[in-house]
């Protein structure tokens, strides 16, 4: 989550000197609109999401300063 604030944009915490601040977009995860979605859709999109945060992780960790090795554990 980033959270800016005023007129400027202004960050209340900003990254550590010597580090840059990065964020990246991952692909859109097509939904339907529905009143009372099953337990089954939900885990399906939910499937969806955390799948594109894995890759955004795999495709960007080495701007970011981690090692090839690095895994993102999601619970």
């Amino acid at each position: 989550m980033i959270i800016f604030w005023g007129k400027f944009m202004w960050m209340p915490k900003q990254p550590p000197k010597g580090k840059r601040f990065g964020v990246v977009y991952g692909k859109p995860i097509p939904t339907k609109l529905t009143a009372n979605p099953t337990e089954e859709e939900i885990r399906a999109v939910h499937t969806q999401y955390v799948a594109e945060i894995e890759r955004l992780f795999s495709q960007y960790k080495k701007e970011f300063g981690y090692d090839d090795d690095e895994t993102l554990l999601i619970n």
